[in-house]
């Protein structure tokens, strides 16, 4: 039958041995206590909030709802990662969803070239889009990362971004 899928480009892949690129990551998730539904929306940027509400309104009419105690309600979020409003994005689905879902997820990249990322689900791939996957399953989804990084100096604060564009650090240039 058919499998639910979703990805997006990346630079490289982190783990808790290091860093690897050029790469690819795959995770497999397979369980008869759980039901994985994909959604996208493509061009989401213009209107977050609407591309937001069809996903839901996706996932709450076709979801398996057969089993009624889905105990855990997990998102998995891929988004382009050169359109910024990344953060809009999780808060228009924790708000919509009355904070039912915990998200986590990845933004595309290209290597640094900033022209164009892509995300895919099922046999369709595109830039400026959104895909998600929601894991309804009987127990808590659990979650964790580890990448191995380790701080190299004090932390610093985001003081202005321009969309996807860092701009400053501590009210300094950060470039």
């Amino acid at each position: 039958g058919d499998v639910p899928n979703l990805g997006c480009t990346s630079v490289s892949q982190f783990t808790h041995q290091g860093v690897t690129n050029p790469g690819v990551s795959a995770a497999l998730i397979s369980s008869d206590e759980m039901h994985v539904q994909v959604e996208a929306a493509q061009q989401w940027t213009n209107d977050p909030k609407a591309a937001v509400a069809k996903v839901l309104q996706q996932f709450n009419s076709n979801s398996n709802r057969g089993k009624p105690l889905w105990r855990g309600r997990t998102l998995l979020l891929m988004a382009d990662g050169l359109r910024g409003g990344i953060e809009t994005l999780a808060r228009q689905f924790t708000v919509q969803s009355g904070m039912k879902y915990q998200i986590f997820g990845s933004v595309a990249a290209d290597d640094v070239q900033f022209k164009e990322t892509f995300v895919f689900h099922g046999s369709e791939v595109s830039s400026g889009a959104f895909a998600c996957a929601e894991v309804l399953s009987a127990k808590p989804f659990g979650l964790g990362y580890g990448h191995g990084w380790v701080p190299e100096g004090r932390p610093l604060r985001v003081t202005h971004v321009d969309g996807a564009c860092l701009i400053e650090l501590n009210g300094r240039p950060a470039w």
